[in-house]
């Protein structure tokens, strides 16, 4: 299904009572939280690419470039200020056009990312769980990860570095609850 006009959309909002939106949010917070529809973002998604995610303290679309896949939110570097937010996974845009690719290999094409063997990173399982682990080798086409006492064979494209991040609270009235982290 795909929406055809968030005008027409809001015109039959209005026509809701405040009960019927009631439960109109209740139902979509659940499809929202749905941890299958999270785990498909997450796996549409690799370091370096250029995305595009909606703010909605002040109802925008912003672009950045995914730094970092966390458990609940992605690390994203805002294009137009620089500044590092996490965004929850519901709120990055999936559609083809405002995502951009970032290539296959060692060295990750449009992208500042590298592997060496010690990296820290995390992937999916075959059962959609995160794991995490450090690299061991770098081959051809994909990584050798040592997890929890197992040795896995990861394409490089289903790899995420962990990097350590500072939270630091920012207090600029527009984002008053908002998290900047630092490298």
């Amino acid at each position: 299904m795909s929406i055809r006009s968030y005008a027409d959309i809001q015109e039959g909002l209005n026509q809701l009572t405040t009960f019927d939106l009631f439960r109109l949010v209740s139902v979509i917070d659940r499809k929202l939280e749905d941890a299958d529809r999270i785990l498909e973002v997450k796996r549409n998604l690799k370091i370096g690419q250029i995305v595009q995610y909606f703010i909605p303290e002040s109802n925008r679309l912003a672009v950045g470039k995914l730094l970092k896949l966390q458990r609940r939110t992605a690390l994203v570097e805002d294009q137009e200020t620089g500044r590092h937010w996490d965004v929850i996974y519901p709120a990055i845009d999936l559609t083809p056009a405002m995502v951009k690719p970032y290539g296959d290999g060692v060295k990750l094409q449009d992208s500042d990312c590298f592997y060496h063997s010690g990296d820290d990173v995390m992937f999916l399982d075959r059962h959609g769980g995160e794991q995490s682990g450090k690299i061991i080798a770098l081959n051809q086409k994909t990584a050798t990860v040592v997890c929890k006492g197992t040795q896995w064979r990861i394409p490089y494209s289903g790899l995420t570095k962990i990097e350590a991040q500072k939270a630091v609270r920012t207090t600029e009235p527009d984002d008053a609850d908002a998290v900047e982290l630092e490298s």
